[in-house]
């Protein structure tokens, strides 16, 4: 009895050893601001919002103080929350900055403005931000502003409407929603001193996409283990979910007890991440399925030895 109580101790020692080797490792990680919004030009007279996460030096969504600057205001302006306003012709850089533990942390954008093609004209409705296209069932804020006679900017009650319900509808606030695949036209209207002022926009709505929003990467060892594959993060359509495809390449080891994975920010710690679940599939290719996540809510996908508590691999989200 002694002996199997022994033989279990050294074979219990010698499995911690292996997966913890030297896999033991500082969790800081640099913070990060990471401004989300993808825009490339924006019409001179027109505005964007800029939309800007922190995130700590453990990889943890945290709140912070957000200072947003323009490299040259006389090509585009930045309030102080991230609202860009087109100047004139150009290209310059919008800086999303914070400080940390008196530390410098800031992601840049670079956005360049394009002749105004419409301008504001006296008593008159500007769309800020109009848009060509969405899908069906999805959803997008139109923003106006009222220009009175005197060119002007003001506040005004606005009316809205769409000319074809059936494609799309558009709330009070001008919240527009896709129905069905079809065109429409979108009105905003205001009553000002008896005079009606409107101003129109057209957008069509398309099918839902056979190519949703996806990023890639390659899953690495670091560990003496085996562990490697390409993967996708993409965006299932019509939902807010997203799909982890691990591809035919992947391969990982059987030799380790309570083998995870995860999504993280931080890829030294898992004290933040999403658990996806328990490693089952070793060989070729598989998926995970994740809830009511954004795709640029994480930064890596992490392969973990629970019962262990040790790192065994990783992969970085590339766009």
């Amino acid at each position: 009895m002694k002996k199997i109580h022994l033989l279990f101790i050294l074979i219990t020692t010698a499995l911690l050893y292996n997966c913890i080797g030297e896999d033991i490792r500082d969790d800081a990680i640099a913070e990060e601001v990471r401004i989300l919004s993808t825009v490339e030009t924006i019409e001179a007279n027109k505005s964007f919002q800029l939309n800007v996460k922190f995130f700590n030096n453990i990889g943890e969504e945290a709140t912070v103080d957000i200072d947003w600057s323009s490299e040259d205001p006389s090509i585009a302006i930045v309030n102080a929350t991230g609202l860009v306003t087109g100047v004139s012709e150009g290209t310059t850089n919008i800086i999303a900055k914070a400080i940390v533990d008196n530390k410098t942390v800031d992601d840049t954008i670079s956005i360049t403005i394009t002749p105004d093609t419409s301008g504001p004209k006296m008593e008159e409705i500007v769309f800020l931000n109009p848009t060509g296209s969405i899908q069906v069932s999805e959803t997008y804020q139109y923003n106006v502003a009222y220009y009175n006679d005197l060119g002007e900017q003001e506040a005004a009650a606005i009316t809205w409407t769409s000319n074809n319900p059936s494609v799309a509808t558009v709330n009070s606030s001008g919240l527009v929603t896709g129905v069905s695949a079809g065109s429409a036209t979108i009105k905003a209207e205001t009553i000002v001193n008896g005079n009606t002022i409107e101003n129109t926009t057209d957008i069509t709505i398309t099918e839902s996409s056979q190519n949703p929003n996806s990023k890639s990467g390659t899953i690495v060892t670091t560990s003496s283990y085996t562990l490697k594959g390409d993967f996708t993060l993409s965006e299932i359509e019509n939902t807010s979910n997203l799909k982890l495809s691990i591809e035919s390449n992947y391969e990982a080891t059987t030799a380790l007890p309570g083998l995870y994975i995860y999504l993280s920010n931080n890829p030294n710690s898992i004290g933040s991440a999403l658990e996806i679940g328990a490693v089952t599939t070793f060989n070729g290719a598989h998926s995970y399925t994740i809830n009511n996540k954004g795709i640029n809510d994480y930064s890596y996908v992490l392969y973990w030895c629970k019962p262990f508590g040790v790192k065994v691999g990783e992969g970085k989200i590339n766009d």
